[in-house]
């Protein structure tokens, strides 16, 4: 059977795996060959990853052996390839997460050239997962810790959910062009409405975090990430200042590699979120999520945009340069234009969510997007899209944008001091003059 084919390969993992290398190489590739296309024999094999038997195979992904590390991960691969039912149930077990963890730091290291073999393998565990539809429970696992602290509340991200997400977005990039996704069937669109689930909820998840601070309950403090929220605030608070200082890396106990991991994760479920709207297919799949959705999306910007000041190149330029994830991170860089395009994205042609962002006030805040900002270059080009979008066959819409006017000209620190002041002339444009003596 194929539990007594497993033996060889769990003995010599439970022991001393370096010394049994060419070994494993040999029975787990027969192993691998054996499971193969094989929907009968990976329904068995898929007993072995939920008895826990696969217990010590992530030792052999720790081996100093690149070729036994490629040859499992190979087999990890085929034992759900194929498979959905196999793959959901496969991907539950904590055997699959501690060899899936291994295979994300191996792939992470080579994320950015995209050539070894270990980013291939993980890419199509990633695909596997997406069709199956378990994208969910692989990342709740991937959250889990063998010997969590007591007391403590484990952050919603970590190193390897990360890379997990660079991969899901890799996948989305692939998959979702325009031709692609014109013709998908009702079978093919289900797994990317679970991806839009998915990620709506995480993006909640993540943004309730940084909304914190704008809510002064009594249980809004007692949040177990309410010292997070107090550390990205903290951020906003040194970011908007050109002259300020590096922050105090600690702040109520989190370090600044956390405010870099929930940076990146923000960023990273926006980028994705960025690409599903942009082909319309998930508001009409999940309209009530798709408006709860706009309207966090509405309320997260309004909340960066009284926190974060845009940066104009006049007043940056050589000062405020976007170098590294750190500096990234403590500015908040690219988030409001990602937000800026989910919205637009999701009004396009839709009647029923150009009138939700008119209600929420995000017309008005989009339309204060239209400038130049250095920690979210082309946000005035995404604003104009996102613009015509909501306006787009809008009669109230467009009513409301036309009854709007400038109500004073606010003078940049930097025109003040090269000697002008800014105007409204009688048309309502602002003008530049030069400083009178008593001002």
């Amino acid at each position: 059977s194929i539990l007594k084919s497993l033996t060889p390969i769990d003995s010599m993992a439970e022991t001393v795996p370096n010394e049994h290398v060419r070994a494993l190489l040999v029975v787990t590739k027969a192993f691998s060959n054996l499971v193969t296309g094989n929907r009968a024999i990976q329904a068995e094999a898929a007993l072995l990853w939920e008895q826990d038997r696969c217990h010590d195979f992530s030792e052999v992904m720790a081996v100093n052996d690149k070729s036994a590390k490629e040859v499992f991960s190979i087999f990890t691969l085929n034992s759900v390839s194929g498979n959905p039912p196999v793959c959901r149930q496969v991907c539950r077990t904590r055997s699959f997460t501690r060899v899936f963890k291994r295979l994300l730091e191996y792939a992470e290291d080579h994320f950015e050239q995209s050539e070894s073999l270990f980013f291939d393998i993980a890419f199509a565990l990633t695909r596997e997962m997406v069709a199956a539809q378990c994208i969910t429970s692989c990342y709740t696992q991937l959250l889990g810790v063998d010997n969590p602290e007591p007391d403590s509340t484990p952050l919603p991200f970590n190193a390897h959910t990360i890379t997990f997400l660079k991969f899901i977005d890799a996948k989305l990039h692939r998959d979702l062009d325009a031709e692609h996704t014109e013709n998908l069937t009702s079978a093919q669109q289900e797994p990317l409405v679970s991806i839009y689930e998915f990620l709506s909820a995480k993006l909640n998840e993540l943004a309730q975090i940084l909304l914190l601070q704008a809510k002064a309950t009594a249980s809004a403090a007692s949040h177990p990430f309410y010292c997070l929220s107090q550390q990205l605030t903290a951020a906003s608070q040194s970011s908007s200042d050109a002259s300020a200082t590096t922050p105090n890396p600690s702040i109520s106990g989190y370090h600044i590699d956390v405010l870099v991991s929930f940076y990146t994760t923000l960023v990273l479920l926006l980028e994705c979120l960025r690409s599903l709207t942009q082909v319309g297919l998930m508001v009409q799949a999940m309209p009530l999520l798709s408006k709860q959705l706009l309207s966090l999306c509405i309320e997260l910007l309004a909340f960066l945009n009284a926190r974060f000041p845009r940066m104009s190149k006049l007043g940056t330029a050589g000062q405020h340069q976007i170098e590294g994830m750190e500096n990234a991170a403590q500015q908040f860089a690219f988030i409001k234009r990602n937000l800026v395009s989910i919205i637009g994205n999701l009004g396009h042609r839709n009647k029923t969510l150009q009138d939700l962002a008119r209600e929420r006030g995000g017309v008005e805040l989009i339309l204060g997007h239209c400038n130049i900002d250095d920690n979210n270059p082309y946000i005035k080009e995404h604003a104009v899209l996102a613009i015509r979008n909501l306006l787009e066959g809008n009669t109230e819409n467009q009513a409301l944008v036309q009854t709007l006017e400038p109500q004073e000209a606010v003078t940049h620190p930097d025109i003040a001091n090269l000697g002008f002041t800014a105007e409204l002339n009688n048309q309502k444009q602002a003008v530049l003059k030069p400083t009178k003596p008593d001002q």
